[in-house]
C-alpha cells in the first residue's frame, strides 16, 4: 500500500505544479500516467493472491513505464540543484 500512497502523493503534486506554461503537456501526461499506475495498484490487493508473474506483468506495462521514465526525467531536468 506505500507505493500507492506514493503515487497518489505524486498525483497531488503534479496538479499542484499546474501553474506556469512550461511543461505543460509533460505534466498533464504525467498525471494521466499516476493515475494509471494509481489505478492498476489498487488492483492488485483485490486478488486473491499475488504471484511473481503477475508482478512482473504489472511492472513491464507500458503507463508504468512511462511513469517511471517520466520521474526520472523531472527529477532530473524539472528540479535541478537536487
Amino acid at each position: 500500500m506505500r507505493f500507492r500512497d506514493a503515487t497518489q502523493d505524486l498525483v497531488d503534486l503534479l496538479e499542484i505544479l499546474q501553474d506556469g506554461e512550461d511543461g505543460v503537456e509533460f505534466r498533464l501526461r504525467w498525471l494521466d500516467d499516476a493515475r494509471g499506475v494509481r489505478s492498476v495498484i489498487g488492483l492488485l490487493p483485490a486478488q486473491p493472491s499475488t504471484s511473481a508473474e503477475m508482478i512482473d506483468d504489472t511492472i513491464v506495462l507500458i503507463v508504468m513505464r512511462s511513469f517511471l521514465t517520466n520521474l526520472f526525467f523531472a527529477d532530473h531536468v524539472m528540479l535541478p540543484g537536487r
